[in-house]
């Protein structure tokens, strides 16, 4: 399958999400897991998802962060 038509389909699904009323955050993480598994396959686009996952949280600069907000 083309990367073109894809990413076609992929913006005319986040268009009905959209109009929906599914929430932005949501969205956007159901079409980039659906694209992530479309392009990597299975197995290996889950083990990405979950390696990143855990990498984005373990950082300790952003600690401070809900600190600031509070």
């Amino acid at each position: 399958m083309e990367w073109s038509i894809t990413l076609v389909g992929m913006f005319g699904v986040l268009t009905l999400l959209f109009l929906a009323g599914m929430p932005v955050a949501f969205a956007f993480l159901l079409i980039n897991v659906v694209g992530l598994y479309v392009f990597m396959g299975g197995e290996k686009a889950l083990a990405l998802l979950v390696t990143s996952a855990f990498d984005s949280v373990a950082t300790f600069v952003l600690v401070t962060v809900p600190l600031f907000i509070l």
